[in-house]
């Protein structure tokens, strides 16, 4: 683009290109006026399948012995190439409850921020090689820290969730699940509540890298699966619920 006539016709061929999804969602959520309205108290939403087994989950170890600078060292994404070691009852529940358990220094609330508490995140366990029944889905109940015993699912499903390029998952201990009620920050902040579930979730999935680390565990986001086909996994209602996230957990020698 040599000219001026030549940057002004490439400029204008931009323009006239459709506008992308995600251009259209970031402009439905902008910020243009603020206006004060009345204060209102939102109650902290707990998702709960009251009907399953709970397993109570120890979380004893010697976290706190590791420095928050071995941790970030530490931390990487590992994609293993021989099977995982079986992850522990222990290991599993201090994961969990260092990542998004309640923390006892501020009532009701958790070890990540959220947008005015709304809290609209769950996590899913998929239990490959763990101390659990590697037969069955779980749900992180936060008020108990135990993980409900939920439905159960076929391993050859959870491998075919993933690419080619990721076979690598048919070694790993247990697949994590990162989902969002997005009723509950949509309450409260409309559209732009869906940007805040993201930046969260992105919270909550540095937590769990963060105390993997700490545990000397691997783990490894992974962005490219079946969205629908682990929806059903789960059983979620997709109405109401979705899945963001999924990070897959290992140990090995």
């Amino acid at each position: 683009m040599n000219n001026l006539k030549d940057k002004q016709e490439y400029i204008s061929s931009l323009m006239k290109q459709p506008s992308s999804a995600w251009r259209d969602f970031h402009n439905k959520s902008l910020i243009s006026v603020f206006s004060k309205g009345k204060k209102r108290k939102w109650n902290i939403d707990y998702k709960s399948y009251g009907r399953f087994e709970e397993v109570k989950l120890p979380h004893k170890s010697t976290l706190m012995n590791t420095s928050l600078k071995q941790s970030l060292l530490r931390r990487s994404s590992v994609r293993i190439k021989k099977r995982s070691l079986d992850l522990s009852l222990n290991e599993i529940g201090t994961l969990l409850y260092y990542s998004a358990g309640l923390n006892p220094a501020h009532h009701n609330r958790r070890f990540y921020p959220s947008a005015g508490a709304r809290y609209p995140l769950e996590i899913y366990l998929i239990p490959l090689r763990t101390e659990l029944s590697n037969k069955f889905t779980y749900h992180y109940y936060v008020p108990h820290n135990t993980l409900e015993k939920m439905f159960r699912y076929k391993k050859e499903d959870v491998y075919n969730l993933f690419s080619y390029s990721q076979k690598w998952i048919k070694n790993v201990g247990c697949v994590l699940v990162i989902t969002t009620m997005f009723e509950r920050s949509i309450l409260k902040y409309g559209e732009r509540g869906y940007r805040y579930m993201l930046i969260e979730a992105g919270h909550l999935g540095q937590n769990i890298y963060l105390v993997s680390s700490a545990l000397q565990m691997n783990c490894c986001a992974i962005g490219a699966y079946k969205d629908k086909k682990l929806n059903d996994i789960l059983h979620i209602n997709e109405q109401h619920e979705l899945s963001l996230y999924v990070l897959a957990l290992s140990k090995t020698k």
